[in-house]
């Protein structure tokens, strides 16, 4: 394996995240992310990777980061608004950052981010429904 390609680091850190082992793939994302700094879905995956390990303002970071990354709000990944919108309702902080959970409106696939969020987050799935 090449040790400069942030690929490898971030499938690893994916496997080891869905084996159970969350530090040791927080390490490893950190490491995709050191060799491409402007990969969103790694960030992504990071935050996902602290939610897991309880660490919900790390998480929530990542999650801004992945979508200041992405590369105009018309093409945002609707899935890391629901994840940060989950995670910011699960830390009492969505009343205080509506603003920070991003563009969240008009395309029709944000229903499917904002479906799951019904069991996780019901203030983020009526969120979601008011914008849609």
């Amino acid at each position: 394996v090449n040790p400069q390609y942030f690929g490898a680091y971030a499938q690893l850190a994916i496997l080891q995240q869905s084996s159970g082992d969350v530090l040791q793939a927080v390490a490893t994302y950190q490491q995709a992310i050191a060799l491409k700094p402007d990969y969103g879905p790694a960030y992504f995956n990071l935050g996902t990777a602290y939610e897991h390990a309880g660490d919900l303002p790390k998480a929530i970071e990542q999650y801004q980061t992945a979508i200041t990354l992405e590369p105009a709000p018309e093409a945002a990944n609707p899935k890391f608004h629901s994840r940060l919108a989950s995670a910011l309702v699960e830390a009492g902080q969505l009343e205080r950052d509506v603003s920070q959970v991003g563009v969240l409106a008009r395309e029709r696939t944000l229903w499917d981010a904002c479906v799951p969020a019904l069991s996780l987050a019901p203030a983020h799935f009526l969120f979601c429904c008011a914008r849609i």
